[in-house]
Parts: C-alpha cells; structure tokens; sequence
C-alpha cells in the first residue's frame, strides 16, 4: 500500500481531493455570465420603458387633438389649438392668443415634438381645420413628429417614431414608423 492508497499515484490522489469544490476560475466565469445577463435584461427593460413611454405620449395627445371639433360643437363658436412645443404644452382655446384656455395638454418631458416652433389650428363647429385665425381651409393634411429623448440621440434602438396628422376635415391620425 502506497502513501496515497492501494496502486493510487499522486495525480490521482489530487483529482479526488480537488473534485468537491469550485475552482477561481470557475467562479469567475459564472460571475461573468450573471453580470452579462443582467445587465442584457436591464438594458432590455429600459428600452420597452422607453418605447411604452413614447407610445402612451403619443396616444395622449392624439386623443387630445382629437377633442377640439367636439369643443367647438360644445361652445357653438371656433377653437383654437395651440401648439407650443416650446412650453412643453398644448391648449384648446376660445381665441388665437389662447387667453380663454379650454381644456390644456402637458407633454411628457421625455418626448421630442418637431416641428418645434408655436403653431396654431382653428378648428369650426363644422369639424374643418384652418391654420390660425385665416379663413381658408387646411388644403394639405399637417403633421407633427413625436420622438423619445433617448431615440433622438440614438440611445434606444429601435427608433420609433411617431406621427400625428390633422386633415383638413379635422380627422386626427396616429401612425408609427420604426427607422431602425
């Protein structure tokens, strides 16, 4: 009988001992592959975040602009819509200057709306869109982009983008466009 047991060499005698446990090496590669998991189904979370957050924005204010014609029904005279990306707000009126607000819409901070300079509709009893206080109709549908912060900077993938149309009879349209 040897030191290590009957005909057992010393490499044997290693490989028993040693099989019990888990190595450095091991561990590390098992910490490696949680912490690659991990921060995969994070990253994941965050952009279906990100996207529910731009879809329900967009949702929002199309229900929102969609309400003007039934307010000037409800007023027997126009309304104005009064869109101020700059403000982060859009307000339904009695007047262009939006003195006599109606009803009044915040956009969410995480939502990029182009274009991004004042614009204002006027919207009859009869349901037809004007551009401001003129008194020819809409001849072409308009369109407003609604975008994620972080899809403009290209941080979620992939970028959605949203668009809002109001045609000339006041019909508002809600489309979605995925760029990449």
């Amino acid at each position: 009988m040897g030191k290590y047991g009957i005909h057992e060499t010393h490499t044997q005698h290693l490989r028993r001992t040693r099989s019990s446990g888990f190595t450095l090496v091991e561990i590390l590669v098992v910490l490696i592959i949680v912490a690659l998991t991990t921060l995969i189904t994070v990253e994941n979370l965050t952009n279906f975040k990100r996207r529910n957050e731009l879809e329900a924005g967009a949702t929002a204010l199309s229900r929102f602009l969609d309400s003007a014609p039934q307010w000037a029904k409800d007023q027997h005279t126009s309304v104005f819509l009064i869109w101020d990306p700059g403000q982060g707000s859009v307000e339904i009126a009695l007047d262009s200057a939006g003195t006599s607000v109606l009803d009044h819409h915040d956009l969410p901070k995480c939502l990029v709306v182009s274009p991004s300079t004042q614009v204002v509709y006027r919207c009859d009893t009869f349901g037809r869109a004007f551009l401001s206080t003129g008194s020819v109709m809409l001849q072409t549908p308009q369109s407003v982009l609604v975008n994620h912060v972080s899809m403009v900077s290209g941080h979620t993938l992939p970028h959605i983008e949203y668009s809002l149309t109001i045609s000339p009879l006041w019909n508002v349209a809600l489309g979605k466009r995925i760029l990449g």
